[in-house]
């Protein structure tokens, strides 16, 4: 038996000890969590998206042990049917996206885009089989290029993409692991 019942909260704290509390009881074992920003925060982990992803897809997500300065996890979605699986997180108000497309199928052929300027060929430092492209992409009205870094790693594709500095790009690109 469930009552209801209300809570008067003066801060962001109490206010996730209560939701805690009540998908606890109601079997909805959300993760809550306050950040050191005081930010509440109900979203599946970045570890749990990972893993979801690499189930459903059958692929093997990168490590990347190069993340610049405040860029958070946001959220994921998996389209199984494409085999396309999306990470989603925010820099300096910007999306970034790292996108990997399984070939769970063995298709034939290159899904690399040509958009934009080709930049140049990284190589990652941690890894000897990772070569990465990245390419600058202008669109009328932007105030920023957006960057795509594409690599291939064991018939899977993938790709991070959007609104950073050139410089930071490169270095993830230098920091890319399995």
């Amino acid at each position: 038996v469930f009552g209801i019942f209300g809570v008067s909260m003066t801060s962001e704290a109490n206010r996730a000890y209560v939701m805690e509390t009540v998908n606890n009881m109601t079997g909805n074992n959300t993760e809550t969590e306050v950040d050191n920003n005081d930010m509440l925060r109900s979203v599946t982990t970045e570890e749990v998206a990972r893993a979801e992803i690499e189930v459903s897809l059958e692929v093997k997500l990168p490590q990347l042990y190069y993340i610049p300065d405040g860029m958070v996890y946001e959220d994921y979605s998996i389209d199984e049917n494409a085999g396309v699986g999306f990470l989603q997180y925010t820099y300096e108000s910007q999306i970034i996206t790292l996108m990997v497309f399984s070939n769970s199928r063995n298709a034939t052929g290159t899904i690399y885009s040509d958009a934009g300027k080709n930049i140049g060929e990284f190589a990652s430092d941690l890894s000897n089989d990772i070569k990465s492209t990245l390419r600058e992409v202008i669109e009328p009205g932007d105030e920023k290029p957006t960057y795509i870094l594409q690599w291939k790693y064991k018939n899977e594709y993938f790709e991070l993409f959007g609104k950073m500095e050139e410089k930071e790009m490169e270095n993830i690109a230098r920091k890319i692991m399995y």
